[in-house]
């Protein structure tokens, strides 16, 4: 009896664990895998967003995002800071990660960038690895990794950081370009960066496709040569991947790993 009541309880937690698989923008590399959503940009992590209900009942002549989102066809963003300025309210950073976030929902990549662009050159206040951060993933969502590129480059040197160069290197794997992606990472060992999470959840993710299962053991080798900690969402993935092969075994080693995973960090805090 007591093997059954494991068993069922064991299952409810494999069903739980697929659905907090994290998942956010879109890929088009990952067409192959539908039931797979890739970790958003590094930058959607580091500021909270207000959500979508308490967006719609806020007053549109108070709120900087809802007065971008409502700008007619060929009027730009500009305008709509401007005239923000004009009714006496400045443009502070909190108010454009809430637009940028908002934008990015809503998949206004166009309106972003345009934001961002006219933060980094109008400076209403002093940009910091953040806004250049958005300017990099807007710019590579529109213009293409070319471009990003060439920005990487013009962005001051004390915004060249470990966050922009993880950035930089999601972007070229959104984009399928995985050479430039590890030549990137690379060069961030070189430079003493570390290596995101969210960026070897990508990698797991593009090799979970039928024939590049056995590539995802070099991914998690790397991961290990780099030192990188796994994050509890890349132990979600590797179950989900597990369980759609409805190999219980494989999923219960993942659960085993996350569980010590848990345990340790429970003990370094």
């Amino acid at each position: 009896m007591r093997s059954i009541i494991a068993l069922v309880r064991q299952r409810d937690y494999f069903v739980r664990a697929m659905r907090r698989t994290p998942g956010v923008s879109y890929s088009p590399a990952l067409d192959h895998q539908p039931n797979f959503k890739a970790s958003n940009f590094l930058t959607t992590l580091t500021c909270s967003t207000k959500s979508s209900e308490s967006d719609v009942d806020e007053e549109p002549d108070k709120c900087l995002s809802l007065r971008i989102e409502k700008l007619p066809k060929g009027v730009t963003v500009g305008s709509a800071l401007q005239s923000w300025m004009g009714d006496g309210f400045p443009v502070h950073g909190g108010d454009v990660y809430h637009a940028i976030n908002r934008l990015r929902k809503l998949g206004r990549n166009k309106r972003a960038l345009e934001l961002m662009e006219w933060i980094i050159r109008e400076r209403p206040y002093r940009p910091g690895e953040l806004e250049y951060s958005y300017l990099l993933e807007f710019t590579v969502k529109i213009h293409g990794i070319s471009q990003g590129e060439t920005l990487f480059t013009r962005v001051p040197q004390e915004f060249q950081n470990e966050l922009l160069y993880n950035n930089l290197v999601i972007a070229c794997l959104d984009q399928g370009v995985m050479r430039l992606a590890l030549g990137y990472m690379k060069k961030m060992r070189e430079l003493g960066h570390r290596t995101s999470h969210l960026v070897y959840n990508r990698l797991i993710i593009r090799n979970s496709a039928p024939g590049r299962r056995k590539l995802i053991a070099k991914d998690l080798a790397l991961m290990k040569a780099d030192k990188a900690v796994p994050h509890v969402s890349t132990y979600h993935i590797l179950m989900k991947l597990e369980a759609n092969e409805h190999n219980v075994d494989g999923v219960t080693t993942q659960r085993e790993h996350l569980s010590h995973s848990l345990s340790w960090l429970r003990i370094e805090t």
